[in-house]
């Protein structure tokens, strides 16, 4: 598995064993496929055109979930699957990372929701661990889950400190996170000092910790944390429990491999 070479990486196939990059992403409720794969997925059941954040208007196709393997497991995933054009989201990557490779699908919260998942961004190595026989005293600060938005998951803080809204956890978003247009603004404001146990731009503040070196975005409708912040930590997602465990192993952000 590849960790911090623009986005959370694993190799999956389907039953005909053909094997298909996804991207890991805990900012989406269900799973996704290229388009490309409709022909062996049977019968297109609905057809919609939605506006993504990112990619602006995709068109998306529902179909009765197929088997998904990583390696000799099947993985569980709801009733239904998406199928959308995720050329865009190779090409970004592509274009960023200097390389050629097709993502053929994403892994979302349907899926991830059963597992406890280990993210070791200093060893690249991602881990499904049993939570019920896994020394739990290593795995860091622990942040509740709250429900949020069609299956995934939000902590009760944001990256500026400031008491209020949440944030949602999105391992999809390879930035460090994103914040409301009248949050962004307090943390962008140099001219006032900020509060204690609250940040400001360039630095960021989760569970009472400061980060140097935060980049945020301040155009969202609601608060969220991004993959170049969780890299900063040993992270464990034990989704069952609704927990997240972050074990801080980095001061600034990490480079990639």
């Amino acid at each position: 598995h590849e960790l911090r070479n623009g986005g959370l990486l694993l190799t999956l196939h389907l039953d005909d064993g053909e094997e298909l990059l996804f991207i890991l992403d805990t900012g989406a409720s269900v799973t996704v496929l290229d388009k490309s794969l409709e022909s062996k997925l049977g019968r297109c059941f609905w057809t919609h055109r939605l506006w993504h954040e990112w990619y602006g208007v995709k068109v998306v196709k529902l179909f009765r979930a197929p088997k998904l393997y990583l390696g000799n497991t099947q993985l569980p995933t709801g009733c239904w699957i998406h199928t959308a054009d995720l050329s865009i989201m190779s090409s970004e990557r592509n274009r960023i990372l200097h390389t050629n490779r097709q993502i053929m699908g994403v892994l979302g919260m349907d899926c991830l929701k059963y597992y406890c998942i280990q993210l070791d961004f200093a060893a690249d190595k991602m881990c499904f661990l049993d939570p019920e026989h896994s020394n739990q005293q290593d795995w860091g600060k622990a942040f509740p889950l709250t429900a949020f938005n069609s299956g995934c998951f939000s902590v009760r803080e944001n990256l500026t400190g400031v008491k209020g809204p949440g944030s949602l956890i999105d391992a999809g978003c390879n930035f460090d996170g994103w914040l409301t247009p009248k949050l962004f603004q307090q943390w962008t404001n140099q001219m006032k000092l900020p509060a204690s146990g609250e940040a400001r731009y360039p630095n960021g503040m989760l569970g009472g910790d400061t980060y140097p070196d935060i980049y945020l975005n301040g155009d969202g409708k609601y608060n969220g944390i991004g993959l170049r912040f969780l890299a900063r930590h040993l992270v464990t997602f034990d989704f069952p429990k609704r927990t997240m465990y972050l074990k801080r192993t980095s001061i600034g952000p990490l480079t990639p491999n």
